[in-house]
C-alpha cells in the first residue's frame, strides 16, 4: 500500500464514511493517498464499499 497515489472510495451509504473513514487510515499511516468518494447503488455482492486504487512502482 506504499505505492498507492489515488483511491476512488464508492460506498452504497453515504451515512456510513466517517465509519468507512476511521478503517480506512489505519491503512495509509505514513501517507494519505489522493482520494474521491461517492454514493452509488448496487455494489458487487451486496458490497457496502468497493475502493479502486492506483499504484506507482518504480
Amino acid at each position: 500500500l506504499n505505492h498507492v497515489v489515488k483511491a476512488t472510495v464508492m460506498l452504497a451509504d453515504m451515512n456510513e464514511w466517517a465509519e468507512m473513514n476511521k478503517i480506512y487510515v489505519t491503512y495509509f499511516p505514513d501517507h494519505l493517498p489522493a482520494r474521491s468518494a461517492m454514493g452509488v447503488n448496487g455494489l458487487a455482492r451486496r458490497a457496502r464499499v468497493e475502493i479502486e486504487v492506483i499504484a506507482v512502482v518504480n
